[in-house]
């Protein structure tokens, strides 16, 4: 079976990864635009990646000495959220995820022979010989076969300042407008100061970020669209992944999680595993969980009674399911929603509250009749 993946970017080299390990036999194609760069943004990511890239390195990488400038990440700390001062979100106490750069892991995997790599321009996915092929080309042009992901944020302005000693974990830091994310990597600290442009004029963000983070420079400001495709698959053999299939807000670095599911369930539709509409209703109902998972963090402001967070705290959860979950406080570790196990989904609970939903529906749940 020959695989194609369209785009060198972190979902192209997730989707690679994924098939060269769990299906070594498959011939693998990597076809890249030189014109389009990768996304600039320092990343965060789950156990999960880790794993993925020691069953394919092995002892020739390690933390003292590898080529992406990673660090270990062991959660996120959360700073100013709801009604605390701080609050950590860890992984499980046995596992360990990375802060990386992006740019760096797309040119070692590159050089690892994993993949043919190829240089061109594709237009249209008829031009690509391969029996399955994976767009993973970022951002798509137009959105009229997208479904819109509701969530506060719509741009962020990336800054960059020289590494530092710092505890390993990624800090999610609430702002007056929005909050900011702060990824310690091997060789600089790079900072995402996330905020709404309908809310906050860029000027206002700009002065706040250099202020309030002691940010000289901004490398980069863009905006952005919660969303996630409506038909993944096309035509039975191409299957979106990356910015291409959703894109959300980095909180939690859920969408390295969300590239590595869909690659594994595209995987199992191409083998006649699963069939293509229940991956994509699997796939659609975990990104729905995931969104509504982000918005509960929202639910209970900040340390700062501003409009964004007003504005944030009306994008109301609107999944019961998830209130049930916590109200009957499972945390099974073999139950999920979104990409959370139920112990990281009720360390959130435990460390924000329950929402506002009335106590005799919660006795309702515990207690049925």
């Amino acid at each position: 079976m020959k695989v194609t993946i369209l785009g060198k970017g972190l979902a192209g080299v997730i989707t690679a990864m994924y098939w060269h390990i769990y299906k070594p036999d498959a011939q693998l194609e990597m076809i890249f635009d030189a014109s389009v760069p990768t996304q600039p943004v320092g990343s965060g990511s789950w156990p999960t990646l880790a794993r993925m890239l020691s069953m394919i390195y092995g002892w020739k990488i390690d933390w003292a000495n590898n080529p992406f400038n990673a660090t270990p990440k062991l959660g996120i700390m959360y700073e100013g959220w709801g009604d605390t001062d701080q609050w950590f979100h860890p992984f499980e106490f046995s596992e360990v995820a990375m802060h990386f750069d992006p740019r760096a892991l797309q040119e070692h995997f590159c050089a690892s022979n994993i993949a043919n790599i190829v240089e061109k321009r594709v237009v249209d996915y008829g031009d690509v010989d391969a029996d399955i092929v994976f767009d993973c080309t970022g951002f798509p042009d137009e959105f009229d076969h997208y479904t819109e992901l509701r969530n506060p944020l719509n741009r962020v302005m990336l800054a960059d300042k020289p590494a530092e000693s710092s505890s390993p974990w990624t800090r999610a830091v609430a702002t007056p407008h929005g909050w900011c994310f702060v990824i310690p990597l091997a060789d600089r600290t790079q900072l995402g100061y996330l905020f709404n442009n309908n809310v906050t004029p860029d000027e206002q963000a700009r002065s706040d970020f250099g202020e309030r983070f002691d940010v000289d420079g901004i490398n980069q400001t863009f905006s952005f669209r919660n969303y996630c495709a409506n038909q993944p698959i096309i035509d039975d053999r191409v299957f979106l992944n990356g910015n291409k299939l959703f894109f959300i807000e980095p909180m939690e670095a859920t969408s390295v999680s969300g590239y590595t599911l869909w690659a594994k369930l595209a995987m199992q539709v191409a083998c006649g595993e699963m069939p293509a509409e229940a991956a994509v209703t699997h796939m659609h109902s975990v990104v729905r969980e995931n969104m509504n998972f982000i918005l509960y963090h929202y639910q209970f402001g900040s340390r700062y009674k501003t409009p964004f967070w007003q504005y944030a705290k009306t994008l109301a959860v609107d999944d019961p399911y998830l209130s049930q979950l916590m109200a009957t406080g499972l945390r099974r570790a073999d139950m999920r929603y979104g990409f959370h196990q139920m112990p990281s989904v009720m360390n959130m609970y435990d460390a924000l509250g329950p929402l506002s939903t009335p106590d005799s529906i919660f006795q309702a749940i515990k207690n049925p009749a």
